[in-house]
């Protein structure tokens, strides 16, 4: 495979995530990725590829421009359902650009199920992170007898977001175990900072290397400025360990939280549609 032309497919794949780029980058160097269709022309411009690994299936599809003629569906389907009738147990999963609607549409069609649509955001601001404001908060990580009120925080920050998407909305409560085993790892890796008001629980964030995996804030205290204060301790605290880029997912009915980032010097550099099939 010619340099020139892995970048730009992998251009290509970095249009779904970041790490969807950055995964295919590694499937490429362990020889685990066959590129099915690749084109630059005037009617498509675009990939379909996929990586196979002994736990996972995982097709990607991209396109900046196409012409969705049968014969590229007819493409997907025979190069896909193979995989889909194997009576191994290996997860098969579809991730495409979140633009490419018709493509989205076919591989539900064919009995995937769509996991998560959304946004990936970059920050933008090389200017440096003011904190003054900082200093309204008590700061800490996450210790076992914060438990309870964590749990109360993910659920009821993300209680809009899980019932728009048809989602439970008390998963973090009815995992107490898990949700304890989770955040004691986060906390032995210095990933989860939480933000408190006296002994109230205001905000947390989590991160792993340069991304933002989850910001939290009490619903009872948003639109308050608090969210952009801990936001700017986060992206502070992910620069001094070394992150140029910082990036962050979000829904895509989460149409507010789109909105904050984006206020917060956040720009959207790609779009996603997950799926995984469901036999």
């Amino acid at each position: 495979m010619k340099r020139y032309t892995e970048e730009k497919m992998l251009y290509l794949i970095s249009l779904v995530t970041t790490a969807a780029e950055n995964y295919v980058r590694a499937a490429i160097a362990n020889k685990t990725v066959s590129v099915v269709f690749y084109e630059e022309s005037i009617q498509n411009h675009g990939i379909f590829c996929l990586v196979e690994n002994s736990d996972c299936i995982i097709a990607f599809a991209s396109f900046i421009k196409y012409r969705m003629s049968d014969s590229l569906l007819e493409l997907i389907e025979n190069k896909i359902t193979p995989y889909l009738k194997a009576t191994e147990t290996r997860e098969v999963c579809f991730n495409v650009n979140g633009k490419n609607n018709e493509i989205i549409e076919f591989v539900r069609e064919l009995g995937f199920t769509t996991d998560m649509e959304g946004f990936q955001l970059k920050y933008s601001n090389n200017n440096g992170v003011g904190l003054s404001d900082q200093q309204l908060f008590l700061e800490k990580g996450f210790t076992p007898d914060m438990l309870e009120k964590f749990i109360n925080l993910f659920d009821r920050a993300y209680y809009k977001l899980n019932k728009d998407n048809g989602w439970r909305t008390d998963s973090c409560q009815i995992a107490p175990e898990k949700f304890l085993r989770t955040f004691n790892g986060y906390n032995l890796e210095k990933q989860v900072q939480s933000f408190w008001l006296s002994d109230q629980l205001v905000g947390a964030y989590v991160t792993k290397g340069a991304y933002i995996r989850d910001f939290v804030i009490d619903p009872k205290y948003q639109n308050l400025g608090y969210g952009s204060i801990i936001l700017k301790s986060c992206i502070s605290r992910m620069r001094l360990h070394g992150m140029e880029n910082i990036y962050l997912r979000v829904a895509k009915t989460n149409i507010e939280a789109k909105r904050f980032y984006e206020k917060n010097s956040f720009i959207e550099i790609s779009c996603f549609a997950e799926h995984t099939y469901i036999s």
